[in-house]
């Protein structure tokens, strides 16, 4: 009897395996043999993860941009691997791009299991101007096309299905909503709140995850609370909206952040901070906001689609409006001269990431919509 497959494709091999690991092993514990294709080199994840059960190729699949002749050499290179390895289940995840060519791969290759997870809504659809309307006009086609060829498409958020089934992108009853990416609880476990007021930002660089609106929170906070610490932990991105090295050299010799750079293990920064905070403009489901709750840390995020689900506002942290530094500085305030609630909110954050985002049961739900899809059960 063959050996069962899934194949799974992301634009980001690294992020995928610190977000999927979990669901990689639960497919693997199941019998399944599991591949992935990406952009990074081969070299770079045996590096990086020695022993990941997976076998792995190398895709020319760029994050960014539309070219119609490397789109097509990408849709035949999926339509290779697949061929050669005969998977019964296809997943992407983790961008516009994976999701519309190994959509439109599997169902030229007849896979019974055809799924992707649309995990947010990238720039080009939130953006203005005649580039992204146009860059979007396409990427709508192309969704629809791709997604009607799916045997189901998972989301993170109610806002992002309400988005595509309200532009006919796809049918909603074959989609489902999951929780994220879920958090492993035994890895980000309660640490003792530290003696410093330090508020954590983790994310990539990126005006749209709201790193200017926290540089300036910082700049209102510093002159009447000078102790607080702003730390700021990601690596530079190619994004067109990605903030720029030298800005951020800025704002460290003005006192206003600590940089760390790119970090392989943020966990002792959220053990190191008081509170986290996430001033995106709009997420998946932010799993920084699950790790720091997990944590026993409180979260400043905002009332966006993805982020506001990830709070209880007022119970587990606070919702404050996009692109708003100074709600964002009243609240980083209120929990410097509110110690007390820092302990509280974090342990009711803790309980809530616990009930909702356990990645066994995450996983869980997202097995058992694919298998019942693909095989109707």
């Amino acid at each position: 009897m063959a050996q069962k497959k899934i194949f799974m494709c992301t634009v980001l091999a690294e992020a995928f395996y610190k977000s999927r690991g979990e669901l990689i092993a639960e497919f693997v514990k199941m019998g399944y043999d599991v591949v992935l294709a990406a952009p990074e080199a081969e070299d770079f994840l045996a590096r990086e993860f020695p022993g990941m059960p997976v076998k792995y190729y190398q895709i020319g699949l760029a994050r960014t941009g539309l070219n119609p002749w490397q789109d097509l050499v990408l849709i035949r290179q999926l339509r290779e691997i697949m061929r050669r390895e005969a998977p019964i289940l296809s997943y992407a995840f983790g961008g516009a791009k994976a999701a519309i060519y190994t959509a439109i791969a599997a169902a030229r290759e007849q896979v019974p299991g055809n799924f992707c997870m649309i995990n947010g809504l990238g720039s080009v659809f939130r953006g203005s101007g005649f580039r992204n309307r146009l860059i979007g006009g396409v990427m709508n086609r192309l969704f629809q096309y791709s997604l009607a060829r799916t045997n189901g498409v998972l989301f993170q958020n109610a806002d992002d299905l309400n988005d595509f089934v309200s532009h006919g992108l796809v049918k909603e009853q074959k989609c489902i909503i999951v929780n994220g990416s879920g958090v492993n609880l035994d890895r980000f476990a309660p640490s003792p709140l530290p003696d410093r007021v330090a508020f954590l930002f983790v994310g990539r660089l990126l005006r749209d995850k709201g790193v200017y609106e926290l540089v300036e929170a910082a700049r209102l906070v510093k002159p009447r609370r000078p102790a607080a610490e702003f730390w700021i932990v990601g690596g530079y991105d190619t994004n067109p909206t990605a903030v720029k090295e030298s800005e951020v050299a800025a704002w460290s010799a003005a006192g206003l952040i600590k940089y760390f750079g790119r970090q392989d293990d943020v966990l002792p920064f959220y053990r190191g901070a008081s509170v986290f905070v996430l001033p995106s403009y709009h997420e998946g489901t932010p799993r920084t906001c699950l790790e720091a709750m997990a944590v026993g840390r409180p979260v400043i995020t905002t009332d966006a689609p993805g982020c506001r689900e990830t709070v209880l506002d007022g119970e587990t942290g606070f919702l404050v409006p996009v692109r708003d530094s100074g709600a964002l500085a009243e609240k980083i305030i209120y929990f410097i001269d509110h110690p007390q609630a820092i302990a509280a909110m974090g342990g009711r954050a803790l309980e809530f990431v616990a009930q909702k985002y356990d990645v066994h049961a995450v996983n869980r739900s997202i097995i058992d919509f694919m298998l019942q899809r693909t095989w109707q059960l």
